[in-house]
């Protein structure tokens, strides 16, 4: 073998070993409706939406995140529902899979937190429910 095999070898196995560590990581998949909001923050692992909002989001690192499951601590104020997007998705070491993805309800105003479980790591995403307002309202 090469050295110049051998670094690309190192370094392939440096980034897989790696890219673990940084997530898992949650994405919106979905606009919010006219006049609601459904906003998730990846970075501070936060969403925010009006009652009566359903936001669509994925669970990803290094692709979709594997046996992934969801559970609200409050389903009267956020209710979680696994979801089935129609379209495979590269993952680095499983090849193509499924998207991981759930989709998130506004239900009544308040704070919860929904906790992602997957093989690949957690996240707790803070959710806040606002009161709905102007079109959403009617």
């Amino acid at each position: 073998m090469s050295r110049r095999a051998s670094i690309r070898i190192a370094a392939a196995l440096a980034i897989a070993l790696a890219a673990p560590a940084c997530g898992p990581w949650l994405y919106a998949a979905s606009t919010a409706p006219p006049g609601a909001i459904a906003d998730l923050d990846t970075k501070h692992a936060q969403a925010y939406l009006t009652v009566g909002a359903v936001m669509a989001f994925e669970c990803q690192d290094g692709g979709p995140c594997r046996h992934a499951t969801a559970r609200s601590d409050d389903d009267g104020i956020a209710e979680i529902l696994p979801a089935a997007l129609a379209r495979l998705e590269p993952h680095w070491i499983a090849g193509q899979q499924p998207a991981a993805a759930f989709v998130l309800i506004g239900h009544a105003p308040g704070k919860t937190t929904v906790r992602v479980r997957s093989k690949d790591g957690d996240v707790d995403l803070r959710v806040t429910v606002l009161p709905a307002t102007g079109v959403a309202a009617r």
